[in-house]
């Protein structure tokens, strides 16, 4: 909603008009009712998505009221372009504004459920996680839409499946955890979403214990590895987080640990539960850290494989900072290793490079249920030579 305002708002006050004009007063009226309009439909679509509910209650589908609105005030203001010193640059943004409703209302007849289509609009409050081609301009209309569609079909199936079948999971809460997951994510947007996301209080509750089994599944294989004096054994916690991980481990008796994350947002969380000794504020992303070789015992990661997070380049980082006989332990997602341009045919054949060039060993490979969302997830062992 964002988006439309502005662009309105740059045709309406941003180009110069008489204020007596007609043409001006019908186009500030059709802005206010457009408005007016889109309040009253986020209220007649948000109850669609029932998530206090086990299964999401099927209502006719809603199509966006203001694409007809839309089309009027453009038709209002060219009235007023012609009183513009400067029309061009005001056309160009009723054109994109335009243009992108009805790209995004054709889209959509090519899917099904409108309950995820408005919701993935709505609880990200970001129009370009939505639709690519306007986070850029310059990019390629087509590819944005085949980007899009991605997305779109992903977050449908996925959400869908939640919302309607576990007792569990609030869509709410995936489409949050989704958000920062996003195919074609840059490392910088990622870090940024999730320090909003820390600060908002929503990570700690979308994310917890039930949801996202991850950082137990972690402290588990580290715990298996190290039985015996835990208290001396000293663990780089990488992607920290708000300290998950951390905590995990202190209930199993492992109080050396330090961590890495790029997030200021989740690190100032991070830091109130007095969980670890140290805090980088830094990117695992194949660039040498500041931490000297063979500092640590074992090195941890959960929750920070995915789209637009640590690259294959960035875990040989942690076969350098560990000691011989240590212990780097990786747990993710498993069907990221299918889809993530990243992981896909690159993770496990490179990992099985480095163990065949005598960096590390193999010590397990095991899958997992309900990693985070009911998805399976894969925990890799390795222990460095």
């Amino acid at each position: 909603m964002n988006l439309h305002l502005t662009i309105v708002y740059h045709v309406l006050f941003q180009t110069p008009m008489t204020r007596t004009s007609t043409a001006s007063i019908l186009t500030i009226l059709c802005f206010v009712l457009i408005v007016t309009i889109h309040l009253l439909y986020l209220q007649t679509v948000s109850p669609n998505l029932n998530i206090n509910s086990t299964k999401t209650k099927r209502r006719k589908k809603v199509v966006t009221p203001d694409i007809m609105l839309a089309t009027l005030v453009g038709v209002i203001s060219l009235g007023v372009l012609g009183e513009s010193n400067r029309p061009c640059f005001s056309l160009f943004l009723l054109l994109l504004y335009l243009s992108s409703k009805v790209v995004f209302y054709f889209l959509s007849l090519c899917f099904r459920s409108v309950t995820i289509r408005v919701a993935t609009f709505l609880l990200t409050g970001d129009f370009r996680w939505y639709f690519p081609v306007l986070n850029n301009v310059t990019d390629s209309l087509f590819h944005s839409i085949v980007t899009l569609s991605r997305i779109i079909r992903m977050a449908e199936e996925k959400a869908k499946r939640f919302t309607e079948d576990s007792h569990d999971v609030s869509a709410v809460a995936y489409l949050a955890n989704y958000g920062a997951h996003r195919v074609g994510i840059s490392k910088d947007e990622s870090c940024d979403y999730y320090t909003r996301w820390a600060k908002s209080g929503g990570y700690e509750k979308d994310l917890a214990i039930g949801r996202y089994n991850g950082p137990v599944f972690a402290a588990q294989a580290v715990a298996e590895f190290f039985p015996r004096g835990r208290n001396l054994v000293r663990i780089l916690d990488v992607a920290a987080g708000t300290g998950f991980v951390g905590e995990q481990l202190k209930q199993l008796d492992f109080t050396n640990v330090d961590a890495l994350e790029p997030s200021e947002g989740m690190v100032a969380v991070a830091r109130k539960k007095n969980v670890y000794k140290n805090v980088y504020l830094d990117f695992l992303n194949g660039t040498k850290l500041t931490i000297p070789d063979g500092s640590y015992d074992c090195c941890v990661i959960a929750g920070g494989m995915g789209e637009g997070h640590i690259p294959c380049s960035g875990l040989r980082e942690l076969i350098r900072i560990t000691k011989q006989g240590g212990l780097v332990c990786i747990v993710m997602r498993e069907e990221y290793l299918q889809y993530v341009e990243e992981y896909k045919d690159r993770l496990e054949p490179l990992l099985q490079k480095w163990e065949a060039d005598g960096l590390w060993k193999l010590v397990s490979r095991e899958i997992v249920k309900k990693y985070s969302f009911d998805n399976n997830g894969v925990v890799f062992k390795y222990s460095v030579c």
